[in-house]
């Protein structure tokens, strides 16, 4: 059981070391729940960075397509003089 434990990524090795296991078995289901809840975070935390950087985007292209309108209406009020 210590050669698995140590052969864990040191964040999962600390906690299911200091779980306690009293078997193999117990010391894989808690690594596995640890590796899941890792995984499901670094998803959601994906999820949020993408969404982030596509609302940044859209800002941008609001703001260029506000920019290139206020242009447009510029000229042809200049044409219309």
């Amino acid at each position: 059981m210590e050669v698995f434990i140590s052969g864990l990524p040191r964040s999962i090795e600390g906690n299911v070391t200091a779980s306690k296991p009293q078997t193999m078995e117990e010391a894989i289901n808690i690594a596995q729940r640890l590796i899941h809840q890792i995984i499901k975070h670094d998803s959601v935390q994906e999820t949020n960075d993408l969404k982030q950087k596509l609302e940044d985007k859209g800002n941008i292209i609001n703001n260029n397509n506000y920019q290139n309108n206020y242009n447009n209406k510029n000229r042809n009020n200049d044409y219309h003089q």
